[in-house]
């Protein structure tokens, strides 16, 4: 009895570190789903912040255009 108790908890121990590493492989890559989504966001802002000046720009010119 003692035996198979000892075998029931070495399979136990196994599966609880297969189970681990796996949830530590699973965060990393959540963890670098996270970092290309935010690198991602940062592009998006900096291109609206470009495309921002750039039409500022385009109707100051308009604006002085018109008033010739």
């Amino acid at each position: 009895m003692k035996r198979q108790s000892t075998r029931l908890q070495e399979a136990i121990d196994t599966q609880g570190r297969e189970l681990r590493a796996e949830m530590k492989e699973q965060g990393e890559d959540i963890k670098a789903q996270g970092a290309r989504a935010s690198q991602a966001e940062l592009e998006q802002a900096r291109l609206n912040g470009v495309n921002s000046v750039l039409l500022r720009q385009a109707h100051t010119h308009e604006n002085l255009d018109g008033a010739d």
